[in-house]
């Protein structure tokens, strides 16, 4: 009761009226999303759901496709709201309709987000739609052709941000990315603009690559995700993609139990994590030959800018891996 008064007193200063909106308390929701494509005259269909439990700050981590909490008459229900909305709204394009699910599956509306999401290829990869093509298509005053029947689940799909970030407090971290290594093979795909020698700048969001991985059940998801995460390299700035090779390690999220509290409630996740994440100390092993090879770059590329250059080791280990010996010693 007091602090529902000093509350009301709050909102008299700021705002000129004691008017105060309450919420409803959700114990450990879920955060579960639809996908619905609409031709803007009434004809909407659903791609089925999206669990983005995980989160930072409110902020999606990793997005999984379809839920283990939804059951057929859930889904079901959820959906059918979903489309009624986008039919009402004669919505126009894709949109993601976005819940809040309880304990006891009773869902409530949380909002629309009227665009395309960073995490659509996990609803891409389960129901085998290009999602970018259909918006253009929309957009270019094309029909919607497709029918809700034609939309059939196949499969898991889990997509994890790899955010340059510091996963204890999740602190930006820009830099140079001196080594990048991608993982390859069935299932798995990788969407991003950076590449090895390229900066990640403060001015930009901290989001440096999705990995997305595919498979038919969420078990062996699991096992690919793991291989997919041991493979991908990126070093030079700290990144999120040790905290995820954590949480696929831990039960409640293998099991499927997950809520929005999960990382503030799962804090012995952040104990595991190592603690040079990124910015290993490289091993010197470096040969004669390539100490004289590395001098005399130095060397002429610090006549050309008639000033000296500072070399550290990240910088060093990139060097040597360019360098042409053959072509160097006959120069």
């Amino acid at each position: 009761a007091e602090t529902f008064e000093k509350i009301k007193r709050e909102s008299k200063s700021a705002f000129g009226t004691e008017g105060v909106f309450i919420e409803k308390f959700l114990q450990h929701p879920r955060h579960i999303e639809f996908q619905i494509l609409g031709d803007g005259k009434g004809k909407v269909i659903h791609f089925f759901e999206r669990e983005c439990s995980i989160q930072r700050r409110n902020q999606k981590l990793i997005e999984e496709a379809p839920s283990v909490f939804l059951d057929k008459r859930l889904r079901s229900k959820m959906a059918d709201k979903a489309v009624r909305l986008g039919k009402y709204l004669k919505y126009e394009g894709l949109a993601t309709v976005e819940f809040l699910v309880d304990q006891n599956k009773r869902f409530y509306f949380l909002e629309v987000n009227p665009r395309i999401q960073v995490e659509h290829p996990v609803t891409e990869l389960i129901t085998n739609t290009d999602l970018v093509a259909w918006q253009i298509r929309i957009a270019q005053g094309e029909k919607l052709a497709l029918k809700q029947k034609d939309i059939r689940r196949n499969g898991w799909a889990v997509e994890f941000r790899i955010n340059a970030e510091d996963p204890i407090g999740f602190t930006p971290c820009f830099g140079k990315i001196v080594n990048y290594c991608l993982p390859e093979g069935k299932g798995i795909e990788v969407h991003s603009a950076y590449n090895k020698g390229k900066q990640v700048l403060s001015y930009f969001d901290s989001l440096i690559l999705k990995l997305v991985v595919w498979t038919e059940n969420r078990e062996k998801g699991i096992k690919r995700a793991r291989r997919a995460l041991k493979e991908l390299k990126i070093e030079g700035l700290k990144t999120l993609i040790p905290l995820y090779a954590v949480i696929l390690e831990n039960q409640d999220f293998i099991e499927g139990k997950t809520q929005t509290s999960f990382l503030r409630e799962n804090k012995d996740i952040f104990d595991k994590i190592p603690k040079n994440n990124g910015q290993e100390e490289i091993e010197e092993d470096i040969k004669e030959k390539d100490i004289a090879l590395l001098a005399a770059s130095i060397y002429q590329q610090a006549k050309e800018q008639r000033e000296p250059n500072r070399i550290n080791k990240w910088q060093l280990a990139q060097r040597l891996s360019l360098i042409d010996y053959e072509a160097e010693i006959e120069r």
